[in-house]
């Protein structure tokens, strides 16, 4: 019978919030998939644990993931634990979830503390819609596009970052035109310097550039402003303009203009059918 891997959630710094079941399921276990072995080591020395630890981390994912799937196949438990917080949650053991459900073997979360939705809680910010991304790609055009799709993403969005690459992501951001929104920075969690500091995306950056920023980031960032949004009504608008005055100049029917961009323009039928025809008579008198 296949044995069963626990996804179990550890303390983001206070080891307060350690909760009895999943120490209980560390006690068990036969193995404990542990992103660095002598942090989890000191973790279960420090409640008077004991386990067999073996590393788990981005780096050994691809050869460690089978031996714990042979292990789990024959009948050893696994937990898999990160160095703080829910592994599998921006870390590679979403793919030994992954790995295991395509194999039958099941699994168990043991539910603990979440740096993404404790930054959230904290930040203020709507958490009706959002979403989190994790940390954005270091650098080329995959960065470039990650930061593109935040221009076009209503909701709040939760982002992680190195204490290293906290200023120059607070640059890209502004650089990108998100200067102007409301911004969570929130740093060690939990633990004795919790920091929460909420401004605009500008403002944070000139703190940091005066600022050594310490300690590990989360980044919450608000929805479009009333001004960001009103500018991409307005290009939006543009482009229906240009695109209209094109299919115009091209011979097309009122109706197939209509056909066309009529789900698209965002216009009810009878507004479109409107601009259409101011369009038509603006063209004839010129």
């Amino acid at each position: 019978m296949a044995g069963h891997l626990y996804i179990v959630g550890t303390p983001l710094g206070n080891l307060g919030d350690m909760t009895p079941r999943a120490l209980g399921i560390l006690a068990g276990v036969d193995w404990i998939a542990a992103e660095d072995t002598r942090h989890s080591a000191d973790l279960l020395r420090y409640f008077g644990l004991r386990g067999r630890l073996l590393s788990y981390h981005e780096h050994n994912w691809q050869e460690r993931g089978p031996e714990l799937l042979d292990a789990l196949k024959a009948g050893k438990s696994v937990a898999l634990v990160s160095d703080a917080g829910m592994p599998a949650i921006s870390d590679p053991g979403q793919q030994l979830c992954d790995l295991c459900l395509l194999h039958a073997i099941p699994v168990r979360v043991v539910p603990g503390p979440a740096a993404a939705t404790s930054a959230l809680a904290l930040s203020g910010l709507d958490s009706r819609d959002f979403r989190f991304i994790g940390f954005l790609p270091v650098k080329g055009r995959g960065r470039l596009l990650a930061l593109d799709s935040l221009r076009h993403y209503e909701g709040t969005t939760i982002l992680y970052e190195a204490p290293h690459r906290v200023l120059r992501t607070l640059e890209d951001l502004a650089q990108a035109g998100f200067g102007e929104r409301t911004m969570s920075v929130c740093r060690e969690l939990t633990k004795q310097y919790e920091e929460v500091r909420r401004a605009t995306v500008a403002e944070h950056l000139l703190y940091f550039a005066d600022t050594v920023p310490r300690g590990e980031f989360v980044l919450i960032l608000a929805g479009p402003t009333a001004a960001e949004r009103q500018a991409a009504a307005d290009e939006q608008q543009q482009d229906l303009e240009t695109s209209l005055l094109k299919a115009l100049e091209q011979g097309l029917s009122d109706k197939d203009i209509l056909e066309r961009f009529g789900e698209a323009s965002g216009l009810s039928r009878n507004r479109l059918k409107r601009r259409i025809r101011d369009l038509r008579d603006g063209l004839a008198k010129a």
